[in-house]
């Protein structure tokens, strides 16, 4: 890995030092998947309605981690894509590894969805003191197009 000259990066800069879009990198920010040094938000009453403005910055050892990130992230991926068959429904762990998200992400992303199918086990003893977990599988056609949906964010 060579190293990185500049001392500090925008958002901009510090995806395309690594080699993935913004909307990548601010999505991996929000869910806490990658946490940048200097975080510069502020609030202004006068500014983006009261809202939070986010202003990340990242230095050079974030931009280093980054790249093992998203290094780690295609070859996790590459290890789903040849394992999963075509035409078969995924998984909410296979579509976060290859999304490169957390399964929390994916289960609110795909939780009122139409055509994801949810599954619950029948009662029992098993389940008897606790919530009986939710099993999510996610058609191919429904993965594309959230994902279609979702990247003109």
């Amino acid at each position: 890995m060579r190293s990185v000259p500049r001392q500090n990066f925008g958002v901009y800069d510090a995806a395309a030092a690594a080699g993935i879009s913004e909307a990548l990198l601010l999505l991996w920010i929000e869910t806490r998947k990658v946490i940048p040094s200097i975080d510069m938000t502020w609030r202004h009453r006068l500014v983006n309605g009261g809202r939070p403005v986010r202003n990340y910055v990242f230095t050079a050892s974030d931009v280093l981690r980054l790249r093992a990130t998203v290094e780690d992230a295609a070859l996790q991926k590459a290890e789903i894509e040849a394992n999963h068959k075509s035409g078969t429904d995924y998984t909410p762990q296979e579509l976060a590894g290859l999304w490169a998200v957390s399964v929390d992400t994916i289960r609110e992303l795909f939780r009122d969805e139409p055509g994801v199918k949810l599954f619950q086990p029948k009662p029992g003893k098993k389940y008897a003191k606790r919530q009986r977990p939710t099993i999510m599988r996610i058609p191919e056609s429904v993965a594309e197009r959230v994902a279609r949906k979702n990247s003109n964010v």
